[in-house]
């Protein structure tokens, strides 16, 4: 019984070492997947490294970027699951919550139809 204790520590430890040998925390507290040097909060390092945010439910995966820790001020990068649709939009600067985001593109996912709630558009077209 004994060895077959140490049989399966030796195993469990081993199997952490591999696991955990591509996690890097740094003092700064940076950490690194699959980096042994983290140069940002979050560094994933991987020949084609995908990252992938997954709902519990048939819900909304969203990415917020704000301004300050406790602002709303910014943008973000939503999927809606129930509407089957992408939303890229903004926050109003005063809003506290989800309710003052704008949708400015939305990109239907079935179609790939694109909509937009920009009222001035400015581009360039260059052709060689």
């Amino acid at each position: 019984m004994k060895k077959s204790a140490i049989s399966c520590l030796a195993i469990f430890f081993v199997f952490s070492a591999i696991s955990f040998s591509q996690i890097k925390y740094t003092s700064s507290g940076y950490l690194g997947i699959g980096t042994s040097s983290p140069g940002y909060l979050l560094h994933l390092k991987d020949a084609d490294p995908v990252m992938i945010l997954e709902s519990t439910i048939d819900h909304d995966n969203t990415i917020r970027l704000c301004e300050g820790p406790t602002s709303w001020r910014g943008t973000y990068i939503r999927y809606d699951g129930g509407l089957n649709k992408l939303l890229i939009g903004t926050h109003s600067p005063y809003g506290t919550s989800t309710s003052d985001d704008k949708n400015v593109l939305t990109i239907d996912r079935n179609s790939g139809q694109i909509e937009s709630n920009i009222y001035h558009i400015q581009f360039s077209i260059i052709c060689d």
